[in-house]
């Protein structure tokens, strides 16, 4: 399938919103995310098809509350989202490799990620692409507090970043 992944810009705010969806927490979340990503906080990917349509998105984050999860040679790969229609079509690997690469580009080492010990998709498609679970976590979601299965992935040919 031909797509092309780019850094999300602001005009991306409103279509991500629509085909995401979700309650308001949702969107202030998603809202808040576009926000940050020019402070630096974060990078979101979108997958486009031919069409210019999003049929994906990924986003690397620098500054975890967990310093497990992202630290001077670690970022959080967050918010893999595959419209229905398109999974199972590559376009998920695509993120996470084209996610790899920009912290590769940024220095960092290792890439790390939460998920729902019940996303039996989700875990088959980190596993695949190299990742190993190495703990479990709490994490709180709109108001709820879930156990997540923790994964990393060390990545070659890169150089540490000191964020000291």
């Amino acid at each position: 399938m031909k797509l092309e992944i780019r850094r999300a810009t602001p005009q991306n705010l409103e279509p991500m919103l629509e085909w995401r969806g979700g309650g308001e927490a949702m969107k202030t979340a998603i809202a808040a995310e576009f926000a940050a990503q020019p402070l630096g906080k974060r990078t979101i990917l979108i997958a486009f098809d031919p069409l210019e349509n999003q049929i994906g998105t990924i986003q690397l984050i620098q500054n975890h509350h967990d310093p497990d999860l992202s630290n001077a040679t670690s970022v959080y790969l967050q918010a893999l989202d595959v419209r229905d229609a398109y999974r199972g079509r590559g376009v998920g690997t695509a993120l996470i490799r084209a996610l790899e690469s920009q912290a590769k580009m940024l220095g960092y080492s290792r890439v790390t990620l939460m998920v729902d010990l019940d996303n039996a998709p989700a875990l088959a498609l980190y596993e695949k692409l190299g990742y190993q679970k190495f703990k479990q976590a709490l994490d709180v979601w709109d108001g709820q507090t879930y156990t997540m299965d923790c994964f990393e992935k060390h990545l070659k040919g890169t150089t540490a970043v000191d964020t000291r």
